[in-house]
């Protein structure tokens, strides 16, 4: 369900809501400080979530650890396709002020979503992974859910500025996982089921103690209506990201190799954290950028994104070449050197790693600026250089890693110069 503090709606009738004008205070920090608000609470999230996968690493055995990394990707490819999406458009309309009340329109969408992935994680977990169990297939339709009511309440935390309690929100999923894992341990021996089973109940715990702390602080109930085109074409963007970050153990399982599937799993946990962590800039960032576009202009906005954005993934490339001997100790010291890969491997994931934060804060930029169409092409073409090059070879590991530095470079490059192509067509207009 979606909420907006009292005082926001708008006059009976007016089609509108009412600017979202709030002070800058701890509760509506500015950007900076929002950043810093997003970045405690993703470090605690991360810590936890790396903590979680630690205690699987060790409790399971390698192939059945190398299905859970699966499942889990498979997971969250099929949530954040679903779901991410209502978050970035809620946010960006609240950030430009321009949300209308709708009726159950809004709703609707989102339910038909959340049964639409439901299915497709069904037929994934079924079809792709093998998995048969009655009850790991019953957990995973209840996390989808969660996440169907999360995602939306993230975009009304951020879209308002409500930047504590938008990273607190990724903290307390992150405990709430680790709190439910424990809490089975104290039953019975830990297996594959108990820790799909807390992955799936972390979101639904949480929109339900934060539904009820709004209901108890006196928060009033508004409907969002959700453009459709936005939500299809950030959709189908945010299909290609979490494929290209998400779909490497399950293609590596599928060619047979579910040793080498939890290897790779392992890789990502830990090459991706700078990615999870740079959540803290990318959500602040749309309510920058919007704010930065209506003050500065489209083209004034997009030359300072644009040269930063190259320059940084220079920079970035060189970084993850420098650095993936210490990742490769890491991972070491967390899962232990049977899931230790080659400093190679990890700075080809690494760089594909920098190539993705690029991408994001262009993606930001796109989405502030309307232009969610130019997301979209960019990372659907980027998917299918991934798909082609993972495909390709016959070591289906180094295949993967190949493929991820290929299709990232690809979305950059798109980004780049479809976004200069339609920036200038909108500034000539």
């Amino acid at each position: 369900m979606l909420f907006h503090p009292r005082g926001h709606r708008s006059g009976a009738g007016d089609p509108t809501l009412a600017p979202v004008t709030q002070p800058q205070s701890s509760t509506s920090p500015g950007y900076s400080a929002g950043v810093v608000a997003v970045g405690a609470g993703l470090v605690v999230a991360s810590l936890g979530t790396y903590l979680f996968h630690a205690i699987g690493g060790r409790t399971m055995p390698t192939a059945e650890f190398g299905l859970f990394g699966s499942i889990w990707s498979a997971f969250f490819l099929v949530v954040i396709v679903a779901f991410l999406a209502f978050e970035q458009t809620i946010t960006a309309r609240l950030a430009r002020s321009d949300s209308s009340v709708g009726g159950p329109r809004s709703f609707a969408l989102i339910g038909v979503v959340t049964l639409v992935g439901i299915v497709a994680l069904e037929i994934i977990a079924r079809q792709v992974l093998g998995v048969n169990e009655g009850m790991v297939l019953a957990w995973l339709a209840l996390g989808v859910f969660g996440y169907g009511a999360l995602y939306p309440l993230r975009g009304i935390k951020a879209g308002t500025r409500r930047f504590w309690a938008y990273g607190g929100l990724f903290a307390s999923e992150s405990l709430v996982r680790l709190l439910v894992l424990w809490l089975l341990s104290l039953v019975h021996p830990l297996t594959l089921v108990d820790f799909v089973a807390a992955m799936a109940l972390a979101p639904v715990i949480v929109v339900t103690i934060n539904l009820t702390a709004y209901r108890v602080l006196g928060w009033s109930e508004d409907h969002l209506s959700i453009g459709v085109g936005s939500i299809g074409a950030l959709g189908l963007a945010n299909l290609a990201l979490v494929a290209m970050l998400n779909l490497g153990p399950v293609l590596v399982t599928a060619r047979g190799s579910a040793a080498a599937s939890a290897l790779l799993f392992a890789a990502l946990l830990i090459v991706r954290s700078p990615l999870y962590l740079f959540q803290s800039v990318t959500s602040t960032a749309l309510v920058f950028f919007g704010r930065a576009i209506e003050t500065q202009g489209v083209a004034v906005v997009w030359r300072r994104i644009a040269r930063w954005a190259i320059g940084v993934t220079l920079l970035g490339f060189g970084l993850a070449l420098l650095v993936s001997p210490l990742v490769r100790w890491i991972v070491g010291v967390i899962f232990g050197a049977d899931l230790q890969l080659e400093p190679a491997d990890y700075a080809l994931i690494g760089a594909a790693v920098v190539g993705v934060i690029v991408s994001l804060v262009l993606n930001q930029y796109y989405i502030a600026a309307r232009l969610e169409m130019v997301v979209a092409v960019s990372w659907v073409v980027g998917l299918v250089v991934f798909l082609g090059v993972a495909s390709a070879g016959s070591n289906p590991l180094r295949s993967t890693e190949w493929a991820l530095l290929a299709g990232q470079t690809i979305v950059i490059a798109l980004l780049l110069l479809l976004g200069h192509s339609r920036v200038s067509r909108e500034v000539a207009a």
